[in-house]
């Protein structure tokens, strides 16, 4: 008989255990590339303006990474703002546009600089590509100064 009365009760705790549980507001955690697109993306040997542009809900921090042979980092830039950001809003998807300047290629060779994103448990990796200039052969045709004799 004893039993019986503890099961209301038990039932009701029980009840609220779980209650409280559910009462926490779901995740929704997300990091996206936007631009480019793809994984690598083309950019002029005239030098040039582009942009990174990706989506997080989490706190994140962003390297760079040079992977052409011998090639230093001074190539391109981006404002240092965009190496960290700590997102204090949960479950927030913040959009960030990365404005990157990439200078002139004459060096001979074809470069890429890749952008690391790390963004709580996920981690993303964006290519930039770019190629040289081609000289351009002299011009070796007579100015009418040469012609005059």
């Amino acid at each position: 008989m004893h039993k019986l009365h503890f099961l209301p009760l038990l039932s009701a705790a029980l009840l609220m255990a779980i209650m409280t549980a559910c009462n926490k507001e779901p995740e929704f955690h997300q990091t996206y590339v936007e631009r480019p697109a793809d994984a690598l993306l083309l950019v002029s040997g005239e030098g040039c303006k582009d942009s990174l542009v990706f989506m997080t809900t989490e706190s994140f921090t962003m390297t760079t990474t040079v992977t052409t042979p011998g090639m230093s980092n001074d190539w391109y830039e981006y404002p240092d703002e965009f190496n960290s950001f700590t997102n204090n809003y949960n479950s927030t998807l913040v959009r960030f546009c990365v404005p990157v300047t990439f200078k002139r290629n004459d060096s001979g060779k074809r470069r890429t600089v890749v952008f690391n994103i790390a963004a709580g448990d996920y981690a993303a990796s964006v290519a930039f590509v770019q190629d040289t200039i081609i000289a351009k052969p002299a011009d070796t045709t007579p100015n009418d100064d040469d012609t005059a004799n």
